[in-house]
């Protein structure tokens, strides 16, 4: 008594379904593609256009794991005194 049909599928079988609807795509133009070259080591905006600001949040994010590892040290420095 529902209207809702459920099966199994494949992401092939998905797609040529919406492509048979006439369903229309659009084109994803910014960057969203991570790059490996390492394991476990990816980097997010490698393809991108803003190399300042890039510049910005690395520099920014250096000294933030900066701050981090001297805040821990202090830490451990007031608990052996």
């Amino acid at each position: 008594g529902s209207n809702v049909n459920t099966f199994y599928s494949t992401p092939s079988c998905y797609l040529y379904g919406l492509n048979k609807a006439g369903r229309t795509w659009t084109t994803k133009t910014d960057d969203f593609f991570p790059y490996a070259d390492r394991p476990h080591e990816f980097w997010t905006g490698y393809f991108t256009s803003r190399p300042a600001l890039k510049r910005y949040e690395r520099h920014s994010n250096n000294i933030l794991q900066i701050t981090r590892q001297l805040n821990a040290f202090s830490n451990s420095q007031l608990r052996n005194s």
